[in-house]
């Protein structure tokens, strides 16, 4: 790597990490901004590598995945509204814009071109997930946004790039994925998956708990704590890292078998020494679908060790 090609990199490296944070600070919009732009370049870039060249079917993707992403603060804001209609004007648009994919991609894939399977991965792969990370920041129901969420899932999505990168390094041994991404092996897998998990846990004990009370006995709780965000608890949240090392992984395989396929090195140039979007996010939008799903499947487990054991 030359020397300029590295603080090119460095430099561009702090401001995108400076402006993602920011964004994340600036309450649902902005928010909304970032997956916007995600969501905008990220899938520009994915029909280049499909080589998707019909216009008005990239402009029916691109359309309809902004319009969605762009959109989710509305939701929580049109739920609470006192609307005289049988169904607030927001939960219309979201009935119509998922009836429009599903109608798009019936169609597409009735006239047997391939153009149906570009189409549904693109708001799978990239219009779902950001979709589901501002679900994650600010739930419906309650309407508060929480920024320490995109930005916990950041954390853990660098952190688990810096693991593996380290634990390839010093005990990589056996190749991952050679056809698709020669430098990552199995022991970088597993350390970073490890490490991240380590991280998590770390965070959650150190930066998300507020030591209030010495009134339970610490013979049943340890410690009498309370979690600042519930419910990241101290097994939840390791749980998560390890996915987020497995998943992210996963994301980053997908996303060099889309370019190895397209025959390129980078998806895009947008990012000054970093390449495109998507090779700066795959790992994210994947981890963001883990934290999806987690955050829907773990209550039942947490209130399982609450009952059992008197914490989680």
């Amino acid at each position: 790597m030359k020397l300029n090609n590295f603080w090119t990199r460095i430099i561009s490296g702090i401001g995108l990490i400076i402006l993602t944070f920011y964004l994340f600070y600036q309450g649902p919009w902005g928010l909304s901004v970032f997956a916007t732009l995600v969501a905008f370049f990220g899938i520009k870039e994915f029909l280049v590598l499909q080589n998707s060249s019909h216009k008005k079917f990239n402009t029916l993707i691109l359309a309809q995945s902004l319009m969605a992403v762009a959109t989710m603060p509305l939701y929580p804001i049109s739920l609470r509204a006192n609307w005289n209609f049988p169904i607030d004007p927001y939960g219309a648009f979201a009935v119509i814009w998922t009836f429009s994919i599903v109608v798009a991609y019936l169609y597409l894939n009735q006239k047997g071109s391939n153009k149906s399977g570009i189409y549904i991965t693109a708001h799978l792969y990239i219009s779902a997930p950001l979709i589901m990370l501002q679900m994650l920041a600010q739930p419906a129901l309650n309407g508060h946004y929480e920024p320490l969420i995109p930005v916990l899932l950041m954390v853990l999505v660098w952190s688990s790039d810096s693991w593996a990168y380290v634990s390839g390094k010093l005990f990589g041994r056996h190749k991952l994925a050679p056809s698709i991404s020669p430098g990552k092996t199995w022991e970088g897998l597993i350390g970073g998956s490890l490490l991240t998990a380590l991280t998590g846990f770390l965070i959650s004990y150190y930066g998300f708990t507020e030591w209030v009370s010495e009134e339970i006995p610490i013979e049943k709780v340890g410690y009498a704590y309370q979690q600042l965000i519930s419910p990241w608890g101290w097994i939840y949240t390791p749980i998560l890292g390890l996915c987020v090392g497995i998943f992210g992984t996963l994301g980053d395989l997908f996303e060099s078998s889309l370019k190895r396929k397209a025959g390129v090195k980078d998806s895009g140039s947008i990012i000054p020494g970093h390449g495109g979007v998507l090779d700066r996010y795959d790992a994210f939008l994947f981890a963001i679908v883990v934290m999806f799903v987690l955050d829907k499947i773990h209550p039942p487990i947490i209130d399982f060790l609450k009952n059992t054991f008197g914490f989680f």
